[in-house]
């Protein structure tokens, strides 16, 4: 200390602190509440880390990450490398993954999250569906074969998974035997009936019966190939066409519906009989189901040539086509009696050619609204649709399908 009036000299010192034993007692007294609250520290820290482990156990599905380091690589290899189409979505109708292939055969971007609800229609109808039968579906220009399966583990919905197959060449290709084969059989039969035919006539002349003789002949010219009456069919100067309206008009009367010709203007022969025979195959199937159960079933057809382009127009006398159907018509599975693929591959053939198909007459009960489908694009020049049967009008235009009006007729190879 200082004195107070002298603040140079020292008078004295005064020390001032804490006793150890104080401070050993405060330091005692401090510990267990320390461990205390370590203890509480370190329980609570247990028990979250047991509930994360326990949470990433649940949604790993109890594997160790070593197992979903091996399972990811697995299934990049595999869903990468399959030609198949993959889809999986989740509980929630969300797209979990996708492979490219899917996304190349839908025609569109697919990425985790994307909403299912937005898929074509045909692959959202196979999802609601899983289990079912695989099933053919026309999405764009594609063919595919569609399958869904319902994914569980342990009792526990994990989604669904959509397989899609591109299938455009092999149902086209079986579209197109069935025509080849049936070009065949009409050919041959044909060929069957045309001797059986001149047998009978070289028997009259053989026993002096000429008026017999022609008038079987005039019968013959008639009733046309096959026995079956088909005015107009004359007109029709390619031999493949002229078989094959003969067949259809056979098959029509078999089931109950007259087949007939409205306007013929072909004077070129059929260069791709098979796109064409397709083509008018399903056309004529599609309306005869159509017409069939009327009062008077009757299908009409109109093949028209514009240069080398072949207009085919089929009209029925059936029901129509219902307004709510108008604009899926041609889609798969929408069928108005058919199968639901045949339309679809009409519009599919024409537009690979370069052509459409569409729909001239919609409305219910035959009434013309104006409507074509098909006329966006100009495909539908020159082409007037058969009217007054009361039911739908199918048009379609098929380019290049026919060799140039005057050029030199190849030789038809004879069918065996």
């Amino acid at each position: 200390m200082r004195a107070p009036g002298d603040p140079g000299r020292v008078v004295g010192e005064v020390v001032v602190g804490v006793a150890a034993a104080t401070v050993a007692d405060r330091a005692r007294e401090a510990v267990l509440p320390a461990l205390a609250v370590a203890g509480a520290a370190l329980l609570v820290g247990v028990a979250g880390a047991a509930a994360l482990a326990a949470r990433l156990r649940r949604l790993t599905l109890g594997l160790q990450p070593e197992e979903i380091g091996g399972l990811l690589q697995g299934h990049e290899a595999v869903l990468r490398g399959i030609a198949e189409g993959v889809i999986s979505v989740g509980p929630d109708g969300r797209v979990v993954l996708a492979n490219d292939e899917a996304a190349r055969l839908l025609g569109r971007p697919l990425g985790a999250g994307d909403d299912a609800g937005e898929l074509p229609e045909a692959v959202r109808r196979c999802l609601r569906r899983p289990g079912g039968a695989p099933s053919l579906a026309l999405v764009g220009e594609r063919t595919l074969l569609l399958a869904a399966r319902q994914v569980d583990r342990d009792g526990r919905a994990l989604g669904r998974v959509l397989t899609v197959q591109d299938r455009t060449d092999v149902e086209l290709l079986t579209r197109q035997l069935d025509a080849v084969q049936a070009v065949g059989e009409v050919l041959r039969a044909q060929r069957h009936e045309f001797a059986n035919r001149l047998h009978l006539v070289s028997g009259l002349l053989e026993s002096g019966r000429t008026d017999e003789a022609a008038e079987y002949v005039r019968t013959l010219l008639a009733t046309g190939p096959l026995g079956v009456r088909l005015e107009g069919l004359e007109a029709v100067r390619d031999p493949y066409l002229q078989a094959f309206l003969a067949a259809k008009a056979s098959h029509a009367r078999e089931r109950g519906v007259r087949l007939r010709l409205g306007e013929v203007a072909v004077a070129g022969r059929v260069v791709d009989p098979v796109d064409v025979t397709t083509v008018l195959g399903n056309l004529v199937d599609n309306a005869v189901t159509a017409a069939r159960g009327g009062r008077e079933p009757v299908v009409e057809v109109d093949v028209l040539q514009d240069g080398t382009d072949l207009v085919l127009a089929v009209a029925d006398s059936g029901p129509g086509v219902p307004e709510a159907l108008r604009e899926q018509v041609f889609e798969a599975g929408v069928s108005t009696g058919g199968s639901g693929i045949g339309l679809g591959l009409v519009r599919q053939v024409a537009r690979e050619r370069g052509g459409d198909a569409w729909l001239a007459a919609p409305a219910d009960g035959g009434a013309d609204d104006g409507a074509d489908d098909g006329a966006d694009d100009g495909a539908d020049g020159g082409a007037d649709a058969p009217a007054g049967l009361g039911g739908a009008v199918f048009v379609a235009r098929l380019p290049g399908a026919m060799a140039p009006p005057g050029a030199a007729a190849d030789r038809v190879p004879e069918v065996p």
